[in-house]
């Protein structure tokens, strides 16, 4: 059964200590004029802003122990780094027996091939999850190996959005089952795909007996690189929390009916919180918000969040 959920970023500087942030902001946002809240983040404020995220974090560590899942299923983007021009698939399961990447991220002048972290996959319940979903009717791709075609610069960090997440959330040893929502090139599944998505898994799940968790890794609002880099749409960020405490994930379903640049970037990755809240709300579970950092020094709200069913 599914009986946790947890959602965090992946963003760099939720995982790299207070120094660093000034330098992954320049990186994340290059010469694009910044918000006024960019000024007000003073280095006192930019190590609150650290604090938080690092509590929040164990507070989702401290969950994910208690619970002692038999899997976690984790729900996050390619980052850029496994899929390549040539394809770009919408919804896509991991049913190989390893997966690997670095928590290092080559955009903010890191060596991704510095560090490698492998994590062992659970491929009896991808399997099994592969065959329940597409069996519910959602057109799922899967794949059994690790073939990144991003260029080279960026293909050493392979699954990052998956390794780094996982490294700093789960009990050690805890097998994955990697599932990627596109995120990053147009056209995205919308919002009302995202939801079926996450309340397909519950159901899939609900008769299995091994213990199930699901985390969500990305968002929440932020633009990472491109002329809107930097502005966070807190309004947005306190609304969405703010549905997801009272179990109401399905209101915020439509978010993506219609495209528009300030649903990129990172703002995009709302799709992996959708996921998640409907594969928790299946059970009548609602969100307990950990803690929402609107941080622009990483260029992105970094919201924590976790659902016990």
């Amino acid at each position: 059964m599914l009986g946790l959920v947890l959602a965090c970023p992946h963003n760099p500087a939720a995982y790299r200590p207070a120094d660093r942030w000034p330098v992954i902001h320049a990186a994340l946002t290059g010469s694009v004029p910044q918000p006024n809240a960019f000024a007000a983040e003073t280095p006192e404020v930019v190590a609150e802003h650290h604090a938080r995220a690092e509590r929040a974090f164990d507070a989702l560590r401290d969950r994910a122990a208690d619970y002692a899942p038999d899997a976690v299923i984790i729900v996050a983007d390619d980052g850029g780094a496994l899929f390549g021009e040539v394809q770009a698939p919408q919804i896509t399961l991991y049913t190989g027996r390893e997966i690997a990447g670095s928590p290092l991220y080559a955009p903010i002048g890191e060596d991704p091939a510095a560090e490698q972290i492998a994590l062992e996959c659970e491929q009896e319940l991808a399997q099994h999850l592969l065959v329940e979903l597409v069996d519910r009717e959602l057109d799922m791709t899967y794949s059994q190996f690790q073939n990144p075609q991003a260029p080279a610069d960026r293909a050493a960090e392979g699954a990052r959005t998956v390794v780094a997440p996982a490294a700093r959330v789960l009990p050690p040893g805890v097998p994955v089952i990697p599932l990627f929502v596109n995120t990053r090139r147009a056209p995205m599944p919308n919002g009302r795909r995202c939801y079926a998505l996450g309340r397909a898994i519950a159901d899939a799940l609900a008769d299995d007996p091994r213990r199930v968790a699901l985390l969500a890794a990305g968002g929440l609002s932020g633009g990472p690189f491109g002329y809107p880099a930097g502005p966070i749409d807190v309004t947005m960020g306190n609304r969405w929390l703010q549905q997801l405490r009272r179990g109401r994930g399905e209101r915020l379903a439509p978010l993506f009916d219609l495209d528009s640049d300030t649903l990129r970037g990172s703002t995009a990755e709302y799709r992996q919180w959708i996921v998640a809240a409907a594969a928790a709300e299946a059970s009548g579970a609602k969100a307990e918000v950990i803690d929402y950092v609107p941080a622009h020094h990483a260029a992105v709200g970094l919201g924590f969040a976790a659902w016990s069913a």
